[in-house]
């Protein structure tokens, strides 16, 4: 596998502001809302949001971690490095 061949992250939906959007409903125990409201400072569908959206990174991370050696680089971390001194 190549790069070139990975998938990229708006691939998982991992985008700040989503194009599409769905309305739903959702019953979730009282006092976890609660408590993700108390983390996130923000409002139910904000709250909701940001766990729906750490969930798709996790699974992005996940499947780029079991790439961990299946991938090929044209130039090595120490080649690429030096290229930003020039």
């Amino acid at each position: 596998m190549k790069c070139w061949d990975l998938i990229p992250a708006s691939h998982y939906g991992i985008l700040y502001h989503m194009t599409e959007m769905r309305k739903i409903t959702v019953e979730v125990p009282a006092r976890t809302l609660q408590i993700a409201q108390s983390f996130t400072g923000e409002g139910v569908s904000e709250t909701v949001r940001a766990a729906l959206e750490a969930l798709a990174r996790r699974r992005a991370a996940e499947e780029f971690r079991a790439l961990r050696g299946k991938v090929e680089f044209a130039d090595d971390w120490k080649t690429l490095r030096g290229k930003d001194d020039e």
